[in-house]
């Protein structure tokens, strides 16, 4: 479906290519007026025709109500003349007033077909005019029957004329319901009914003027009547239907309808059986004036009829007029307002383009500041608006490059001075490594030296130790018999104590065999030297073993004194060997350091040599950097080059630092307040675009703010949306060291977004400072949600 539509609509839009603007919207202009144009014509031309229907209906009601009433002057002067011959009387005298009355109704028809010649119906007119005349001046057969069908003829040539008539007026052709029932009963049922009725008078008015009938007349009579009730139910039915489509009765149906149905019914009454019943002459008058009033009401009941179809008509023909007039303003005001809309169309879309082409040509010429001004909602406005956001952010985008440019060339140049300086500094470090690298070698040959003196100390450590142990050995043995001495020496103190335990209990008892002994007498004196022997026995034990006592006591002592000695002697040879194998593993552990010392030494040297090679390649790097870095701050001017001749709708660094630099020189030559008073006019010099200069002093109070003079003596730290006292802070520690760039986050005058921003700031002395500041581009984000 779609290649089929790109193939059908692919020779218009090439078409279309091929002309100018103004050509396709005069294109449009006649594709939608031509055929509105048309159809309003078609429209006008149907109305006027519609309108030219009602007219001819309307002309032909009144033909046809002229003809209607020449029809009832017709039969009227048919029945007058009737009765002229054998009534006389007042019928005679009315007779010539009918016929002066159907002369000029004759009249009145003859003027309205001569106005009407395109419906053909002068030769139909002329022979029934001719007839007329001829009844109205009295020049019609004669008597009697004669007349009678005479007139029955004329009636019946009016009728076919009220038919031709309705027919060549489209009266019996109109369209709507309404208007078609009030035709069909003014024109096609109230001629047969006034007709009906008037043949019915005249019959019966000479027959009873003659005052007999025959079977025929009265079976005519009776024919006319069962006529007039047939025509007044269909005349009913046409009632109903016209009630139907909401239309009301016309005037006069109810007392027309009663007349001739009473009419009808008198009618029946005096011809039942075919016979008549007359008094005298005057009945047939008294009926005559009877039927008459009926015609008159029938007459009545058809003007109403007649007036509410030409009510209906006129109302009709005034619809028309009226919506010819609302289709002609129409028409007029769709045309003028179509010429009005295309013409501001043309004109709107002309601007728009025209504004268009101005900022695409001048961004073609590299000039990013002229603003699309293209309002409205429309397609164009939605291009223009894309066009100035494109247009916008390219702006932004170049002036970023701009400042970028700027930005990289001063970093390339630190950078290559940086690099000049590493260069230096690498070659200083190579060197410096050189000589460490020797130093080090030296420092492990000490180490390793020191390293085999720790590694003998800690061989004869060993040694040391190890007799140490032996005599520790030794010591303890001598300490283990010393124990086992001094347990002797107590063991045998044990023995000495039970001893002298005994030679106590000796003594005790020769004491008790010399008490016993002196008891006895001579018989015990025997007993007595045993015991004085037993007891000197037991003293001497008893010395003996106090002296035995006193020797184990002092051995004891000295042992106890000789285990101390060697208990001493232990502890402080153990303490020897234990400080021996502290020095031992001081000293293994100072062989194993110098070891360690000498293997790290000796890596540390390979290290530093590695360091040489690497400082040595380092040096030759940071040379090839330098250069990158010159390469970097060439590729960067010509970046710069390439964009600098395009201008911007911001401001970039470049022109910034200018901005600063050109306030720097002013105050430097003329003065700090002469730089003030320049920038704080209301057409200062240093403003640019969003660009702007600013002299800040140590406090952070505004002495000069360029563009807003309302701004100074404002305090930096105060303001709304920034971080003022950092702000500050970095702008001092800038300024401070050298001229530069200090980056900080400022809510955007516009976006009202934290947009980052750098100011280019040079201290003019301890207390003041000049900067200028440029918006940086804000994340892609940020943008779409601005």
């Amino acid at each position: 479906m779609t290649s089929v539509l790109r193939f059908i609509m692919t020779p218009g839009i090439v078409a279309m290519g091929r002309f100018r603007l103004r050509t396709k919207l005069g294109l449009l202009a006649g594709l939608v007026l031509i055929p509105l144009v048309g159809l309003v014509a078609t429209t006008l031309r149907q109305q006027q025709a519609d309108l030219a229907f009602v007219r001819s209906e309307l002309q032909g009601t009144r033909l046809v109500d002229a003809l209607l009433e020449a029809m009832q002057l017709l039969t009227e002067h048919r029945g007058q003349s009737g009765l002229s011959e054998r009534a006389g009387g007042n019928v005679r005298q009315a007779l010539p007033a009918t016929r002066e009355r159907l002369k000029q109704s004759v009249e009145g028809i003859d003027t309205l077909v001569k106005t009407q010649p395109d419906w053909g119906l002068d030769e139909s007119w002329t022979s029934v005019r001719e007839r007329l005349l001829a009844a109205s001046q009295g020049r019609h057969p004669g008597v009697g029957r004669e007349s009678i069908e005479w007139h029955d003829q004329l009636v019946q040539d009016l009728r076919r004329l009220l038919g031709r008539t309705g027919e060549a007026s489209a009266l019996l052709l109109d369209p709507q319901a309404n208007s078609f029932f009030l035709m069909d009963l003014a024109v096609e049922r109230t001629a047969p009914w006034i007709n009906q009725i008037g043949q019915a008078r005249s019959l019966v008015s000479s027959i009873l003027v003659r005052g007999e009938a025959s079977s025929v007349e009265a079976a005519r009579v009776l024919g006319y009547a069962t006529e007039i009730d047939q025509n007044l139910l269909d005349l009913q039915d046409r009632m109903d239907a016209l009630q139907r489509v909401g239309e009301s009765e016309p005037a006069g149906w109810t007392e027309a309808r009663t007349a001739a149905a009473g009419f009808a019914g008198q009618v029946r009454a005096l011809f039942v059986g075919g016979m008549t019943t007359v008094d005298d002459e005057q009945a047939g008058l008294r009926h005559y004036e009877e039927a008459s009033r009926v015609i008159t009401r029938v007459l009545a009941f058809e003007h109403a009829a007649m007036d509410r179809l030409q009510a209906v008509l006129m109302q009709r023909e005034r619809d028309i007029e009226r919506q010819r007039l609302l289709m002609a303003v129409v028409a007029a005001g769709i045309s003028l307002l179509t010429v009005y809309m295309l013409a501001v169309l043309s004109s709107s879309i002309s601007a728009a383009v025209r504004s268009l082409r101005r900022t695409v040509a001048a961004c073609a010429r590299g000039d990013l500041s002229v603003p699309v001004e293209v309002r409205g909602r429309d397609e164009f406005a939605q291009i223009g608006r894309d066009l100035e956001q494109m247009v916008q952010s390219l702006s932004a985008s170049v002036a970023e490059i701009r400042s970028q440019a700027d930005m990289v060339g001063d970093a390339g140049q630190s950078l290559a001075d940086a690099s000049q300086a590493m260069s230096q500094h690498a070659q200083q470090q190579a060197s410096s490594l050189q000589q460490s690298s020797a130093a080090v070698r030296q420092l492990s040959a000490s180490v390793q030296g020191n390293a085999e003196g720790a590694h003998q100390a800690d061989a004869l450590t060993r040694d040391v130790c190890q007799r140490a142990e032996s005599v520790t050995e030794v010591m303890g043995r001598a300490l283990e018999g010393m124990s086992r001495i001094e347990g002797s020496s107590r063991r045998m103190g044990e023995i000495i104590a039970v001893i002298d335990s005994i030679a106590f209990q000796t003594n005790i008892l020769a004491l008790n065999a010399a008490v016993e002994a002196a008891r006895a007498g001579e018989s015990g004196r025997g007993f007595a030297v045993v015991a004085a022997e037993v007891r000197t026995l037991a003293q001497r034990s008893a010395a003996s073993a106090g002296e035995i006592r006193s020797l184990i006591a002092q051995s004891a002592e000295e042992v106890g004194s000789g285990v101390s000695h060697i208990h001493v002697i232990d502890t402080r040879v153990r303490e020897v060997v234990d400080g021996i194998r502290q020095v031992a593993g001081q000293v293994n552990r100072i062989a194993r350091g110098s070891d360690e010392q000498s293997t790290g030494l000796r890596e540390m040297a390979q290290v530093i040599a590695q360091l040489e090679h690497i400082s040595q390649d380092n040096a030759t790097m940071i040379e090839g950097a330098a250069g990158e870095a010159r390469a970097l701050l060439d590729r960067s001017s010509n970046l710069s080059g390439a964009v600098v001749d395009i201008r911007l709708r911001q401001g970039t660094s470049d022109e910034a630092r200018r901005l600063v630099e050109q306030g720097h020189a002013q105050a430097t030559s003329e003065g700090l307040q002469a730089l003030l008073a320049q920038c704080n006019r209301g057409d200062s010099p240093y403003v640019d675009r969003d660009l702007y200069l600013f002299v800040l002093d140590r406090r952070g109070h505004y002495l000069g703010f360029a563009g807003q003079p309302a701004r100074v003596g404002q305090d930096v730290t105060r303001l709304p949306g920034i971080d003022g006292a950092r702000l500050l802070h970095d702008i001092w520690q800038r300024a401070d060291r050298s001229p530069g760039w200090v980056d900080y986050a400022v809510a955007h005058p516009e976006t009202g977004l934290a947009q980052p921003k750098s100011s280019f700031v040079i201290a003019l002395d301890r207390e003041h400072v000049l900067g200028c500041g440029v918006y940086k581009r804000l994340p892609r984000a940020a943008l779409a949600s601005a």
